[in-house]
């Protein structure tokens, strides 16, 4: 999926925080939150209220969902 496309040249966009990453947020009530990644700012997300919302929503079902799989996997494991 494209998020830009012209003249037949398509940008797509993928960022991956494989380390820890600085970040740090801005918020503009009441509803908006800036939320900057990296040292410099390197990468910036704008968000509304009800999209921070559903990104803290996300990230809570992906946390969940790491910490089942690494309790299921010790579990096995200490068997």
């Amino acid at each position: 999926m494209s998020i830009f496309t012209k003249q037949g040249v398509s940008v797509d966009l993928w960022i991956e925080m494989a380390e820890t990453v600085p970040m740090h947020v801005e918020v503009d009530p009441p509803n908006q939150a800036t939320i900057h990644f990296g040292s410099n700012s390197d990468y910036v997300v704008v968000l509304c209220r009800e999209n921070l919302v559903r990104l803290a929503e996300v990230a809570t079902e992906a946390l969940c969902t790491l910490d089942a799989e690494l309790s299921a996997k010790s579990s096995v494991g200490g068997n």
